[in-house]
Order: C-alpha cells, then structure tokens, then sequence
C-alpha cells in the first residue's frame, strides 16, 4: 500500500458571519417519520441520524485556527483548485469536523458513523435515547432511517458468447463496445487518476486485482483497515459484490481478463452490509464520499441504491427521488460539487412495481448509468427515470447485461448483469478521460461522455438517457465556451430563447431551471442560435444554452 501524502493545507478563511457557523434547532426536532416510529411505543433499537446546530465554532478567529488543522491530499487541492478555477479558500466550513465533545455528549454506545459535510452522527438507538438526545441545546434535528438497503443485485440476464483477444479475452465484448481498446492503444489507461470504489468488500489477491495500486482502504462496517473478509463478518460472500465491481472497472490479467482503468490507483471503501439483520448504509456512504475525496479521489464508483426496504413502511417514494431529499444523495451531490467524477448505479427496478431509479442515481451533477446488452438494448431490469423533478435519467448506458467479472470466491472469472457492472465501465472510462485531459473537471468528463454518446442528439428521458457511451469520442471531445447573452423573448404564444453565435459550435443543447445553475432540465438541442418553446409549457425562469462542437442530427 502506498503512504498517503497528506497535506496540512492552511488558507486565509473567508469572512463569515455568525449565523453561518450556526442553525438552530427545528420546532419540532424529530422528523415526520422519526416521530411515527417514537409514538409507536416500538422497544427496538432504529438507526438514527443526529444533525447538530453547529461545530463548535462561534467566531472568525477559531474558524481560522480549525481551518487551518483540516488534512487533505495534495490531489484534493489540486482537483478543487482546477474545480473551483482559484488557488486559495479551497477549504471550508464543510471541512471541519464534527465537534467531538458533541459526539461525547450524546453519550451513545456506539457510533456508526460520522458526517462533516452535513454534520451529522449516526447511531443505533431506541425510541427513549432519541428523546433523551433530542432535549440536547445542539441537536438541530434527529431522523429515522430504513431497516436495511437493497444492494444493487447481480443478476443472470441472458448470454454472451466473449469475443476472443490476445489481450482482453473474456472481457473484450464489454470493453470494445464502448471503444476502450482504441483509448488504451492511445497510451491512457488511468494513469494519474484516482478511483473510490464503494461498495460491500473486496478479494484484493484476486489474480485480476493483486498488481492494482491501492493507495488506501477502510471498512466502514466495522470501523478497521480491512476491506477483504475478516472475522467480523457475518457472511463469508462479503466480498463478492465489490471485488466484481472493481474488476470491471480495472482488473488486469493480461491475455485473460483487463478492465478500462488498471493504470489508476484505488480507494476502497467497504460501507454494505450483507448481514440479513441490517443496518442502513446510507450514512456509510456519505463517510466513504468524505473520506475518499479527503484522500484524492477523483472519480467514485458506486454500484447500490435505495428505494425499497426490509419494513414496506420505510420505503421511499417516487417523489422523494428529486435530488433534494435521501442522506445519500446529498452526500454524492456534494462530491460532485468538490469536483469529483461520481457514478452511480440506476438500480435494477426496471421488472418490480418500484420500478423507478434508485437513490442516489436521483442527484444532479452525477452520472447515473443504465445497462444496456451486446446489441446495445436497455435490459429490462434497469431502472426507469426520469427522476421526479423530471431531470433526465440515466445520463449515460454501457454493459451491464452478461459481463465478465472476477469471481470472489473461485479466483477465477464468472458472467452476471446488473447496472452494477454497467457503473464501473463508466467509471473506468472517466478516468480515461481525466487521464488524457488532467485539466478537465469532474463537469467537463461529465459533458464529453454525455454529449459523444450515441443518442446524444435525442436524449431519451427514461432508459437511455443520452445513451451509450464512446471513449475514444470522449477522448477527442472539444470544449467550447458557453453562448453569452442569453436572452427570452414572448411573441404570442411562443417564448424564444435566444444566444450569441460560438465559433465552432455545431449544435446547442437548452436547459430551464427555477433556480440559476441548479437542477437544470434538458429541453433539447437546436443547430441554429435560437430555440422556440410553448409559452404555456415555458414555466421555468433560467434559461442555460451549452454550445457542442457536435453535429446533432434528429
């Protein structure tokens, strides 16, 4: 394992004023669902996540003394200082810590985890404990979370007979349809780049894994350096599902088996749980995103979603996948707001009566991947959007029907289908792309996958997305400057969105929001300078035009 090169990075903190540094408490500090299971008169314990007011920090003097002590990789600067177009104020309020004397005060048994970014801690308590927290001054607000996630699962879902290469072999099908061999035959195979894998655990001396870098690793569950199965597991297939995934995604078994980013470095972060009692793994998630991007990730990995739960009651509902609403989602938009390339899974719903995309694939800013077979046809089991805020999902599609993945438990290799596996693919070629172009942010790699896929000039708002993805276009993809002048006008019952002309653009893509730069919805994509929308479908205020330097042809 590779020494971590860690960084006191210290920065001359931004002004801010008292009531940044703290949120009182809500009116009422248990939400809608804490309080139904706290009315209950249920014994059992939940688990819980206890938001506070505040960090401990009333002041500009101790903001600036704690600022200075936050840790981070060298990388993570580098990678926020690119994001954020700045040199300086690359560490925030976010950064710190949670107080400790706060977590101390709660006087929990055992805690499950922990949130900088939305400042929270997580626990496994009764009813009686949360109340008794709840009359705490610096609890803003406790929420009750599901019984237990639904991983994303592996499933059999038709066959495929492995294109034999010299090189690939087993994996030469799924790699070749998305033009991974003509990026490799470039000289770019991950180098440079950083990859978080979070997921249930991993088999590292796997032949296709043994020669990969891993620069750093922390199991989530139990709280140890040891991602690999050990004695706290309940389970002896913990590793299974990760160790499939992060094969796909960079295995290397030359002449047998190579996945898309063998030349990155790897974090992995094991936060599911296989154990049938369950405890949720979202707040897992958010630590894992946290801890990964502290140490330099660059893209994050993520084949799991939540939506339906062991208890029915705590299911989640089409309307809470809005980008706004579960713990993980919020995790993964803040990452990707840091800079970092985030793939998640839609789910494999497509068959059930929850048929919809599963969080956090809701999140704006990420890519959420489809699962597409060897033709390139949506597999029936991959998850519908678009998301309830009507975003279009998934963003991008690759194999995830029959893929080749290293097999935990035999050493040896194995086929399954999934959205899971189609995930790594488009992970592994984000860090193609970063690697070819170390310049691009993690917005940039989104831009270029999304708009060289191959429905890119008719995005299909609920299997396809913009649809499958091309590396090596990717790769040769060209940024434009974005149209200035953005400008509406209303004749009739037409409202025109109208732009300056950009040297080179061959088409625009248009964008509504009712919020600027936020939650921005595709509208469609035009070769001229101007796009006509109905006035009585025209409810959005801002308008956002991207200019691409490819012919979109209807």
């Amino acid at each position: 394992m590779k020494g971590m090169n860690i960084l006191m990075f210290t920065v001359l903190a931004i002004s801010l004023c008292a009531s940044e540094f703290y949120t009182p408490p809500a009116e009422n500090k248990f939400t809608e669902r804490a309080e139904k299971f706290i009315n209950s008169g249920a014994k059992e314990t939940r688990g819980f996540v206890i938001y506070l007011t505040d960090k401990n920090v009333f002041d500009q003097k101790s903001y600036e003394k704690v600022l200075s002590e936050v840790k981070l990789d060298e990388k993570t600067i580098k990678r926020r200082a690119k994001t954020f177009k700045r040199d300086n104020y690359l560490v925030s309020f976010r950064d710190l810590p949670v107080y400790t004397g706060y977590i101390n005060a709660l006087g929990l048994k055992k805690v499950r985890a922990v949130s900088k970014w939305l400042n929270f801690v997580s626990t496994e308590i009764d009813a009686n404990k949360a109340v008794e927290v709840s009359k705490l001054d610096f609890v803003r607000y406790i929420d009750i979370l599901p019984i237990k996630g639904k991983i994303t699962e592996l499933r059999a879902e038709g066959s495929g007979i492995p294109g034999k290469d010299s090189f690939y072999n087993l994996t030469y099908d799924q790699v070749n349809q998305i033009n991974i061999p003509a990026v490799h035959d470039l000289g770019y195979h991950g180098e440079g780049t950083r990859l978080l894998i979070i997921d249930t655990g991993f088999k590292k001396s796997h032949t296709a894994l043994n020669t990969l870098t891993v620069v750093d690793e922390w199991d989530f569950i139990f709280s140890d350096g040891n991602v690999s199965y050990d004695a706290n597991d309940v389970n002896t297939y913990q590793e299974s599902h990760g160790t499939g995934c992060w094969s796909i995604a960079a295995g290397y078994a030359p002449g047998t088996f190579v996945g898309p980013a063998y030349g990155s470095d790897f974090l992995l972060a094991k936060t599911e749980d296989y154990d049938n009692e369950g405890i949720v793994e979202e707040d897992r998630m958010v630590a894992a995103l946290e801890w990964g991007e502290a140490r330099g990730a660059d893209v994050a990995s993520i084949s799991l979603g939540y939506s339906e739960f062991d208890n029915p009651a705590d299911n989640y509902t089409y309307e809470d996948m809005d980008g706004e609403t579960t713990v993980c989602t919020l995790g993964v938009k803040y990452a990707a707001y840091l800079g970092m390339v985030v793939c998640n899974a839609m789910g494999n719903t497509g068959t059930s009566a929850w048929h919809y995309l599963t969080a956090p694939a809701d999140a704006d800013s990420i890519l959420s991947c489809g699962s597409v077979d060897v033709n390139a046809v949506i597999a029936s089991s991959s998850g519908y959007g678009p998301t309830y805020d009507q975003r279009i999902k998934p963003e991008v599609v690759a194999r995830g029907v029959s893929d080749y993945y290293a097999n935990y438990s035999t050493g040896s290799y194995s086929t399954g289908s999934g959205t899971s596996f189609a995930t790594p693919l488009v992970a592994g070629v984000s860090c193609l792309l970063l690697s070819a172009h170390p310049e691009w942010t993690n917005m940039d790699v989104r831009e270029a996958l999304m708009m060289t896929a191959d429905r890119a000039s008719d995005p299909d708002s609920t299997r396809y997305g913009w649809g499958l993805v091309d590396a090596l276009s990717a790769v040769n993809y060209v940024h434009l400057a974005d149209p200035q002048n953005v400008s509406t006008t209303v004749s009739g019952t037409t409202l025109t969105v109208s732009w300056d002309t950009v040297t080179n653009a061959r088409s625009y893509l248009v964008y509504h929001s009712d919020l600027p730069y936020e939650g921005f919805t595709y509208l469609g994509t035009t070769n001229q300078n101007n796009y006509d929308i109905s006035v009585t479908s025209a409810t959005k205020k801002f308008y956002y035009v991207k200019a691409s330097n490819q012919e979109m042809k209807k």
